[in-house]
């Protein structure tokens, strides 16, 4: 988890399509486990919240799958890494190569 991919919460936020309250008293309960000393959470973690809270059906939000290739909950977030890998806020690197 420390050296996996860390979302900020407001990227959570835009790909879930659920409320920022909704998250935030999740966070307060622990239902969602943040990094400690930073806004940001664990993909991973992200993505199982995300369906959890999609299958309680109590909450208003974006489905978290789709067959529409941009409208999965990880297409959605991929895309906004994307946004920012092209201006400008975010690098990624290989280290070696995939595979």
């Amino acid at each position: 988890m420390a050296q996996g991919l860390h979302i900020p919460k407001d990227l959570l936020i835009a790909a879930s399509g659920l409320d920022k309250k909704v998250i935030d008293a999740d966070i307060e309960n622990r239902r969602l486990i943040m990094i400690p000393g930073k806004d940001e959470i664990w993909y991973h973690e992200a993505l199982v919240y995300v369906f959890k809270k999609w299958k309680e059906e109590k909450e208003k939000m974006y489905p978290p799958y789709s067959d529409e290739p941009e409208q999965s909950f990880a297409a959605r977030i991929l895309s906004r890494l994307d946004d920012q890998i092209a201006v400008g806020n975010l690098e990624m690197t290989w280290k070696r190569k995939f595979g």
